[in-house]
């Protein structure tokens, strides 16, 4: 924990990249996400957008499938974002995405923070 905890201090987002044609190694993504990430991220207030990466022309695997190995359904998946990056997708494309997403969270924070309006 002290490890990420010190890295989470003055994020603005995380973008945390999974390469979903290695199949093998999605046990190994779930692990890392839920133990050192998504814990955390909520409490810091920190928008995540998870980058399925495949490349390949064919996917082997569908983003439900992927998601369901993740151990990702609608309760843990409020502040985090998905996008299936493409081969024909810019190479900024996920970038865009954390920026989007990482305002509109920061809108949202500013919104909770304003004082109640009077009547």
């Amino acid at each position: 924990w002290a490890l990420w905890s010190q890295r989470f201090r003055g994020m603005c987002g995380i973008m945390f990249v999974i390469d979903v044609a290695d199949t093998s190694r999605l046990p190994e993504a779930r692990d890392t996400l839920h133990s050192s990430v998504l814990p955390h991220i909520h409490a810091a207030q920190i928008p995540v957008l998870i980058v399925l990466n495949d490349k390949s022309q064919s996917p082997s695997v569908t983003t439900p499938q992927v998601l369901s190995l993740l151990s990702l359904d609608a309760s843990t998946t409020d502040k985090i974002s998905i996008y299936r990056a493409k081969a024909a997708d810019p190479p900024d494309m996920a970038f865009r995405i954390l920026i989007k997403h990482s305002i509109d969270n920061l809108v949202e924070l500013l919104d909770k923070a304003k004082p109640p309006r009077r009547g």
